[in-house]
C-alpha cells in the first residue's frame, strides 16, 4: 500500500515539471494509476508468498519473485496504458468537431 502515495506523488510531480494543470481527466488518470499499482503489488506479493514457503533466504525470494512476475507486471501495465491512451485522442477528435462544425 506504500506504493500508492509514491505513484500519486510521481504523477503530480510529472504534471508540475511539465507545467500542466491538474484537471478532472488528470485525476481520473491518477486513480487508474493507483489501481494499476495495487494490481501490480498484488501480483508480486502473491508470488512472494508462494516462494516463501519453499525458500528460507529473504533476498533470494525477492529476486526470484521479481524475476518471475516482471512479465506479468509489464503486460498489465502496458494494456492499461494502451487502453487509457485512446482517451485523449478521442477527446481531441471530439473537440475538433465542435470547433470546426463546417468541415
Amino acid at each position: 500500500m506504500m506504493a500508492i502515495p509514491f505513484s500519486i506523488a510521481g504523477a503530480l510531480l510529472g504534471r508540475w515539471m511539465n507545467d500542466l494543470y491538474l484537471e478532472v481527466l488528470s485525476l481520473n488518470g491518477i486513480i487508474a494509476l493507483s489501481g494499476e499499482v495495487v494490481n501490480d503489488n498484488l501480483l508480486l506479493a502473491s508470488r512472494f508468498n508462494d516462494i516463501r514457503k519453499t525458500m528460507p533466504d529473504l533476498k533470494a525470494i525477492m529476486i526470484v519473485a521479481c524475476e518471475s512476475r516482471l512479465q506479468a507486471v509489464l503486460l498489465t501495465s502496458f494494456t492499461t496504458f494502451s487502453g487509457l491512451m485512446s482517451l485523449p485522442y478521442y477527446l481531441d477528435l471530439k473537440q475538433w468537431f465542435f470547433l470546426h462544425p463546417n468541415k
